[in-house]
């Protein structure tokens, strides 16, 4: 019965799940061994290696040609990318510290919301690819309802548990914001 399931419903948030699994390993890991010498000369010293291999790397990319012009006009949206996205993650901090158990509601927001996205931009993807029709109103519907659906069973479970506070007022509000997320995600341009 494995066959019978689309590649596009599972291998975009099952390489998007290990990826960030595989990341978040990785970066716990690297942080743990490097708290063992935070306020030694080690961590100053490895800092400075930062600094100097980007200058380093950022000389040779603008000695090379073919990415020169990458570097003068890419960066730009990277940098600004990074700067909100680290603002955007001081105003979460502000709200985990001030709700209870929003940390764990906002990374189920995110990470539905992503799946239902990529979910249903992978099966656009391959019906354009393969020149088949695909139905992308009923696609769309299902993959928003689904979101809904298990957004409340999560928000049910995680209250039932007693990691999440909040009235019945708040939790419909969590679970329409990200249902309106994932639709947005799934909408198709015209």
């Amino acid at each position: 019965m494995l066959t019978r399931i689309g590649a596009d419903n599972l291998s975009t948030p099952l390489a998007a799940t290990l990826g960030d699994l595989i990341t978040l390993t990785i970066i716990a890991g690297v942080a743990r061994f490097w708290r063992l010498f935070v306020g030694s000369i080690a961590s100053t010293a490895v800092l400075i290696l930062l600094l100097a291999a980007i200058g380093f790397n950022i000389v040779v990319t603008f000695k090379n040609a073919y990415v020169h012009e990458l570097l003068s006009v890419g960066f730009g949206p990277l940098l600004l990318a990074m700067a909100i996205s680290s603002g955007s993650g001081v105003v979460l901090e502000t709200y985990v510290n001030a709700f209870t158990g929003f940390a764990l509601l906002a990374t189920v927001l995110t990470a539905l919301s992503g799946g239902a996205g990529s979910v249903f931009c992978s099966r656009l993807s391959t019906a354009l690819h393969s020149g088949r029709r695909e139905h992308y109103v009923l696609t769309a519907v299902t993959l928003y309802v689904l979101t809904g659906v298990v957004m409340l069973i999560c928000l049910v479970g995680m209250a039932g548990v007693g990691a999440v506070g909040w009235t019945v007022a708040g939790a419909v509000g969590v679970v329409t914001l990200g249902v309106q997320v994932s639709g947005r995600a799934g909408r198709v341009p015209e």
